[in-house]
């Protein structure tokens, strides 16, 4: 956090906090920050430059220095984010003027992975600005490109009055996944899609026996029954359509963090995904509840236009939330990540929607 009160309550917009105990908490650290309270329960940190480094030098081995270069303007402020813990994890960085004023937001890659990660949300956001009909905003790329092996991506704040995204399923959700749905969208029969190549090599990189089992013997032969010759009309996905990765601003959704970002999945994913990730994480639903709550909520009155626009029937809902379930299980499984709970889970319901 920056020693400045106003740059340090900003900073506090790197947690978009998900619950009423979650907001009270940050309400109560910010009005701390603001009296000053709060300074005398963070720590101090001091960076110390030799008074002989050339400038030149400073941006070479400061990424502050770097970022100031960049942006074009000194007497900047940041405040860090590590991000959430697991393989994905990489620094985030808010900065903003000594007025207070918010400038940007800088993701930081650090290795193979979270580079390719960096790089791959510079591209989605750049080749989508905003969504044709203005159903959702997106931040703009101010700057992408290498700092010693690093790939930074320095993204736009959002303009205007900030509220909270909502933490269920609303016509402003709705509106978004119809505007991804309009952008290059390709039908391809599933087993021809790239997609679907992409799945089955993941599934066979997976070394855990027990994993590679249920997607070697329930979940894909299930799906290649059911989609196989199925063609599905795929098109753009967020790739992390979730609460916690959206603002309401003016009304409408800003939507960032599109490092997950794909161009070709398949019909629902995003939908499927918002409701999955909202029973788990924030309401801890078991695999059965987990089932039931997406096959319930993804075609309803609020969600049948989504379905209607891209031609889907109801009839193939299940094998499509199976087709999620399988993308998700063998990403995280032949990743290697330590999650078992999640693993668990999403074992589970392949094993539960592969019965019937």
């Amino acid at each position: 956090m920056p020693s400045r009160p106003v740059s340090a309550v900003n900073g506090l917009d790197l947690y978009n906090a998900q619950n009423g105990k979650a907001r009270a908490v940050k309400a109560l650290f910010s009005n701390g920050l603001t009296s000053g309270v709060s300074r005398f329960l963070l720590k101090t940190v001091k960076l110390v430059v030799d008074r002989d480094v050339q400038t030149e030098d400073r941006r070479d081995i400061l990424l502050s220095e770097h970022l100031k270069e960049v942006i074009q303007r000194n007497n900047l402020r940041f405040a860090l984010s590590l991000g959430t813990p697991g393989n994905c994890r990489k620094p985030v960085i808010q900065i903003s003027s000594c007025e207070g004023d918010v400038l940007g937001y800088v993701k930081t890659g650090w290795n193979e992975l979270t580079n390719s990660l960096a790089e791959n949300e510079a591209r989605a956001i750049g080749k989508l600005s905003a969504a044709p009909d203005g159903s959702f905003l997106t931040p703009t790329v101010l700057f992408a490109g290498w700092w010693h092996g690093r790939y930074l991506v320095i993204e736009s704040p959002p303009e205007g009055g900030l509220k909270p995204a909502p933490g269920t399923l609303t016509p402003e959700y709705v509106a978004a996944i119809c505007g991804l749905a309009d952008m290059n969208v390709s039908r391809t029969r599933l087993r021809e899609s790239g997609y679907w190549r992409d799945i089955l090599k993941r599934v066979k990189d997976v070394e855990n026996r027990y994993y590679r089992a249920v997607l070697e013997r329930n979940g894909v032969p299930r799906a290649e029954e059911a989609l196989g010759g199925v063609s599905l009309p795929f098109h753009i996905s967020h790739g992390d359509f979730a609460p916690w990765n959206a603002y309401l601003a003016g009304g409408k959704l800003f939507l960032y963090d599109w490092e997950h970002s794909r161009d070709d999945r398949p019909p629902g994913w995003d939908l499927f995904h918002f409701i999955f990730q909202t029973n788990f994480y924030l309401h801890k639903r078991n695999p059965v509840e987990l089932t039931d709550a997406v096959l319930k909520d993804s075609y309803n009155d609020l969600t049948k236009t989504y379905w209607e626009k891209i031609g889907v029937g109801k009839n193939i809902l299940k094998a499509l939330f199976l087709l999620y379930v399988l993308d998700r299980l063998s990403f995280a499984a032949s990743e290697g990540r330590a999650d078992f709970k999640e693993l668990g889970q999403l074992s589970k319901i392949v094993i539960l929607l592969s019965r019937d």
